[in-house]
């Protein structure tokens, strides 16, 4: 397994480092901080192809979409790139959604993701489900896209991720698969998206350290910075270790998927888990290292920490999936 990225992967993550760091400026430290959705930014990304970067039928891959994704969360891009890329990357194999494929990929409607199954016809806490028009779901036996109008201005919610519950009967529904074929789409959605989302997760994780750094830089306590307690030092260090650790799970979990490795589903899940503890300590710390300063709305901080915790609690209930990795680790074991 090499992880180093190529010369090809390494500008892919360089130009998006570039483009979400302007974005971020524009938007401005406070300005729309409250915001879900950037539509200017998402009409930018769009224009770029950018929800192709996961496409296997344009060259596209998941390692991409992994470097795409970091830097998204590094500067919390409240845009639904994730979600829609994933989307995108499962129409693009289903031929009777061509049509839909191409409205997705010029930007006619968004698309996005549940990422648990159908229950009592609703399709519930799906991640942009507050601003996109499609929304891919395992509904019973059959995999379907889920056309209907948007409920747009729900976007107050944890992480302003734009959550909403959808209704399967709400509007239109287009086969794409049945069987174990849409169960097996699915997962591979579900891995897809935590992989992205993990990495993610790393970006904020990492860029809620170096805020934290920042400030202890120049946040005085006894005639000196905060950055000069050894107990600061060490918190932000510890915390960075974990980030470092979640990036190469992350990295190895984007690289197995991109391969066919049987073994990927397991590591999405696992990066995915691992991440978002990573993130969440890491946007703690530099918090509490901000004081009371952390909880005001003129500090980035603060955002940091609910968009790793919505992140976190986007996938299900955390503790569920650790147990869920554990007896995937027991059951592999035992059979060895």
């Amino acid at each position: 397994m090499d992880l180093r990225l190529t010369e090809d992967e390494e500008a892919v993550r360089s130009a998006f480092a570039t483009l979400f760091e302007k974005e971020a400026e524009r938007r401005g430290s406070t300005s729309g901080a409250e915001e879900a959705f950037d539509k200017k930014l998402w009409q930018l990304l769009v224009s770029l192809d950018s929800l192709g970067i996961a496409n296997q039928a344009e060259d596209g891959s998941i390692v991409c979409l992994a470097l795409l994704a970091r830097e998204a969360g590094r500067h919390l891009a409240p845009v639904p790139i994730i979600e829609g890329a994933v989307a995108l990357r499962a129409l693009a194999a289903a031929p009777q959604a061509s049509d839909l494929a191409a409205d997705v990929t010029a930007g006619r409607v968004i698309a996005t993701v549940a990422l648990e199954p159908v229950r009592d016809g609703i399709a519930r806490h799906v991640v942009a489900g507050g601003i996109a028009d499609v929304v891919l779901a395992l509904d019973g036996d059959d995999f379907v896209a889920l056309q209907s109008e948007p409920r747009r201005g729900e976007t107050g919610d944890l992480g302003f991720l734009a959550m909403a519950d959808r209704a399967v009967d709400a509007g239109s529904r287009t086969v794409l698969a049945t069987g174990e074929v849409a169960r097996q789409i699915f997962e591979d959605v579900r891995g897809w998206w935590r992989v992205a989302t993990a990495a993610g997760l790393v970006g904020l994780g990492d860029q809620a350290i170096r805020i934290g750094v920042d400030y202890a830089k120049v946040r005085h306590q006894f005639g000196v910075p905060i950055g000069t307690f050894q107990a600061v030092q060490h918190g932000l260090a510890d915390a960075a270790t974990d980030v470092e650790g979640a990036e190469l799970l992350l990295m190895e979990a984007a690289w197995e998927a991109d391969q066919g490795s049987p073994t990927w589903q397991a590591r999405a899940a696992m990066a995915y888990a691992q991440a978002g503890e990573a993130a969440q300590t890491a946007a703690s710390v530099s918090l509490h290292y901000h004081g009371g300063y952390g909880v005001a709305l003129e500090y980035a901080i603060h955002r940091y920490v609910r968009r790793a915790k919505g992140w976190t609690l986007a996938g299900g209930d955390p503790d569920t999936l650790w147990e869920r990795i554990g007896r995937q680790f027991l059951e592999t074991a035992g059979g060895q």
